[in-house]
């Protein structure tokens, strides 16, 4: 347990929108930032990636919203997007071993961090990975 936050009430920022919900904040505050540590909890829009993953073993297409634990080496389809708001997106978590193919629908893209783009890309790191629907194209 962290010393400095120890006996810190966990309270939301009053800041949150209307409509959302506060959560548990999936990082940790700055330890040199007194204010942080007493905002462990954030706010989360309605429909946020929240929740326990959907455990899929075979291939299936994506909803919008979801998040999804992939079993073994499968495919995925994303859902077409097009007309969806900017910011949609789909969580991805997977098996060490797994080595899932994740595919955009027809004529969509999938922008990877490093600016190069692709119909289809290789889920091949450990690490829990979220497709953002940008209005044009998906990003990781």
């Amino acid at each position: 347990v962290d010393s400095s936050i120890a006996n810190t009430t966990l309270t939301a920022q009053t800041t949150g929108a209307a409509g959302h919900i506060p959560v548990r904040s999936s990082t940790p505050p700055d330890p040199t930032d007194p204010a942080a540590a007493r905002h462990l909890v954030q706010w989360a829009p309605p429909g946020a990636l929240l929740g326990q993953a959907l455990a899929q073993q075979s291939n299936f297409a994506a909803a919008l919203g979801a998040r999804y634990y992939l079993a073994n080496n499968l495919d995925v389809t994303l859902p077409d997007a097009q007309g969806c708001s900017a910011g949609a997106a789909i969580a991805f978590i997977k098996a060490q071993a797994a080595t899932p193919t994740i595919t955009a629908a027809d004529g969509q893209r999938i922008v990877l961090a490093n600016g190069q783009s692709d119909s289809r890309i290789l889920f091949d790191i450990n690490a829990e990975i979220i497709l953002i629907w940008n209005g044009t194209n998906w990003e990781v």
